[in-house]
């Protein structure tokens, strides 16, 4: 049975809904370790707050990554220094020259600095208050320069108290542009490409923290992350943070398991924008058919990180990759319609949460922050529509099956993720929310309540 995507009116609108407070910014986050949810248990999460992290519940991998010992470091010195890479100060002059006279192509002017084209090359040159941002970016490039599909680090030096970095320029199309511009679609080689590299960056550590639309470039056969600017080497300190503030990075995947998810970065910044530009471009069946290749990548991904959790000795959080691996290989309908709403869940969440941190009056985000509690009211509409499907499915499996696995993880994760971005405080919440209608995604009046134009 096919999917509905059905970008129609849903209803939602229809339903008399009382006043909500707006999300908050600030929430508390609990244990990892999941545990089934009680019927008629009212609290969200089962497991004790957690203060301290639980040893089996460590990363893997053994943190030996010290940034600040990294052999790439600043100097104050104002005149020629070679940072990293061989470059002369013949070369070194004649890219800052070339930019300062405008022979350049401008690739990207973002918050932290200005991406220019020399040929071959690309050029970050930081504002002069991000320095340490770049300093980071060249360190990580550095570590992961053996990693496949991600952009190489050739050069970084510093010219009269500037700092260039240089890596090379990727020939392509970036994934928004594929299909605003061409009308053109991800290939599956292209999702396969994509999960093998994010899998190597879970296993080496390394989170990106920006992999949107425009930082996946999209060649004949694979793919390439671009921007490292906001990349993170995750220590324990960091973890710890993220577990005592529940705000730094995306929530946990894998209950086994504290890894910070690349995999999650990508659904929320580019996966969910993506489906809802399909749904209105193409259709639900194109939507559907993309989703599945997306999921069936998904499964390749988890078969690699089980693999990677075996030898770390994390024999449960391996478990659950392979049940999942085995769920996404051939998903279920009501796979499909929890993942796709899981998706666009994330697609509001997301836009929000964007709207809120910027840092400019642009015009979209203002339509969202003047929507903010119906946006959030429907996210607790799609939230509700998400654990229906989850029960549906649960009740036709045993209960040690991996389905129903699947099932209990993901509701836990649905009320987590609520409770994350959509201060939600109590799970009736969500047990008393109307839903979407049987097939339903989600309506266009959401949809412009968000500002985004697809049509």
């Amino acid at each position: 049975m096919a999917i509905t995507f059905g970008l129609v009116n849903s209803g939602i609108n229809s339903v008399s809904f009382a006043s909500k407070k707006p999300v908050s910014s600030s929430t508390n986050f609990t244990s990892l370790k999941m545990k089934p949810v009680k019927e008629n248990d009212n609290q969200i999460f089962t497991g004790k707050f957690l203060h301290e992290i639980p040893s089996h519940l460590f990363h893997p991998i053994h943190f030996g990554i010290n940034l600040n010992s990294h052999r790439i470091s600043f100097t104050s010195n104002n005149n020629f220094k070679p940072i990293y890479g061989n470059i002369t100060i013949e070369y070194a002059k004649d890219i800052v020259s070339s930019i300062n006279s405008g022979n350049t192509t401008n690739l990207f002017e973002g918050w932290a600095g200005t991406v220019y084209r020399i040929d071959d090359s690309a050029i970050k040159v930081p504002k002069n208050d991000k320095t340490e941002s770049i300093l980071q970016e060249a360190k990580i490039l550095d570590l992961i320069k053996d990693i496949p599909g991600v952009q190489q680090l050739k050069s970084f030096f510093q010219l009269n108290n500037r700092y260039y970095l240089i890596t090379n320029f990727i020939e392509g199309e970036n994934i928004y542009d594929r299909l605003m511009k061409n009308d053109r679609v991800m290939d599956k080689i292209h999702f396969n490409s994509l999960m093998q590299t994010i899998g190597e960056l879970e296993k080496n550590n390394i989170y990106n923290g920006d992999l949107h639309e425009g930082n996946i470039i999209l060649n004949n056969n694979h793919t390439t992350i671009l921007d490292f600017g906001d990349a993170h080497v995750m220590t324990p300190e960091l973890i710890q943070k993220n577990l005592d503030k529940n705000n730094l990075f995306e929530i946990y995947r894998n209950p086994y398991t504290c890894m910070v998810s690349n995999l999650e970065c990508f659904e929320l910044r580019s996966m969910a924008p993506y489906l809802t530009r399909i749904s209105y471009k193409f259709g639900d069946k194109k939507a559907e058919e993309q989703l599945t290749n997306y999921l069936n990548s998904v499964s390749q991904y988890n078969k690699t990180m089980a693999k990677y959790f075996v030898e770390s000795n994390n024999i449960e959080a391996a478990n659950y990759e392979n049940k999942l691996a085995k769920i996404y290989s051939n998903p279920s309908t009501e796979v499909k319609k929890a993942e796709i709403l899981k998706i666009q869940l994330k697609h509001i969440a997301k836009e929000i949460e964007f709207a809120q941190n910027a840092v400019d009056p642009r015009p979209n985000n203002l339509i969202r922050l003047q929507n903010l509690e119906q946006l959030t009211l429907n996210s607790k509409v799609i939230a509700a529509t998400i654990l229906k499907n989850l029960n549906i499915l649960e009740h036709k499996f045993p209960a040690d099956s991996p389905e129903n696995e699947y099932c209990t993880i993901n509701k836990d994760y649905i009320y987590r993720f609520m409770e994350r971005y959509f201060n939600l405080k109590q799970k009736s919440e969500l047990d008393n929310s109307p839903i979407l209608a049987d097939d339903i995604l989600i309506d266009k009046e959401t949809l412009s309540l968000l500002g985004n134009k697809y049509l």
